[in-house]
């Protein structure tokens, strides 16, 4: 039998022989007690020390964790769940929206692309609120064809969002753009009273009760 007592195996110092352990189907596993780096005792078998697959009493692997989760100084935080998305949803045609941003030639500035940290620090400066209720504070792209990057975006709430979707059709009502949402309130209408209205223009049948001419981005 091997003797590992004091042979140091990762953040594990072997102290003492704990046993044989037999397993369900009959196998027999040797135990030794071990103390890891930061005190914690261990009862780990002879297998795993000696193929490295158990190198410390956990605490390795919870500080590879928070590691990771502490890279970007706040990877848990909705904003980088935010720089992420905007990031995915322009290069991965796996992911459900990429038709309409990368599949259109979307992309995010080289500056954002590589850096959480410059991303973050421009969403402060410009009203990025990490209090905001959902729907209260989303980026949104001024020129809704153009690429994600500082000169190009702005932190709004989802109405103003969906006002500027790609999607959307625009109509002139009175020398003023609007989409059929935006020209539904102004009239205090509903919308599926808006685009009947609009349709009745399109056709010549207008009942007067405004002016209006229409087109569409």
């Amino acid at each position: 039998m091997a003797d590992l007592i004091d042979r140091k195996f990762g953040r594990l110092r072997v102290v003492e022989f704990a046993g044989v352990h037999t397993t369900p189907c009959g196998t027999r596993r040797r135990l030794w007690k071990c103390i890891c780096d930061c005190g914690t005792e261990k009862i780990v078998q002879e297998q795993n020390l000696l193929n490295a697959t158990t190198k410390s009493c956990g605490c390795w692997k919870y500080e590879k964790i928070k590691e990771h989760n502490t890279k970007h100084k706040g990877s848990s935080d909705r904003l980088y769940g935010i720089w992420k998305n905007m990031k995915r949803r322009c290069t991965s045609p796996r992911d459900k929206n990429y038709e309409r941003y990368g599949g259109r030639g979307i992309s995010v500035c080289e500056e954002w692309a590589e850096s959480y940290d410059s991303f973050r620090k421009w969403a402060y400066e410009n009203g990025y609120d990490e209090s905001a209720p959902t729907g209260e504070c989303m980026i949104d792209r001024i020129d809704n064809d153009g690429d994600y990057d500082p000169k190009n975006c702005r932190w709004v709430n989802r109405i103003i969002q969906a006002n500027n979707t790609s999607t959307n059709r625009h109509i002139t009502l009175n020398g003023k753009m609007l989409t059929i949402a935006e020209f539904a309130r102004v009239m205090n209408i509903s919308k599926f009273k808006a685009r009947y209205r609009i349709e009745l223009f399109e056709k010549g049948e207008n009942d007067g009760q405004f002016n209006l001419s229409s087109g569409s981005d």
